[in-house]
C-alpha cells in the first residue's frame, strides 16, 4: 500500500522470539542461510 501525503505514522511492536510460530523461525533462518551463502559463497564473474 503506498503512503500518501496526510497519512499518519504508524508504529509497530516488535515480535518476541518466543511468540513466533515454529514454521515461521524455520523460514527465518532458512532465509538468512540462503542470503550468506549467496554472499559468501559466490564466484567472481568476469567477461570479454
Amino acid at each position: 500500500m503506498r503512503r500518501r501525503p496526510g497519512d499518519r505514522v504508524r508504529t509497530v511492536e516488535d515480535l518476541s522470539n518466543r511468540n513466533m510460530s515454529a514454521l515461521f523461525q524455520a523460514t527465518v533462518e532458512a532465509t538468512e542461510e540462503a542470503i550468506y551463502n549467496s554472499l559468501f559463497k559466490a564466484v567472481t564473474v568476469s567477461s570479454r
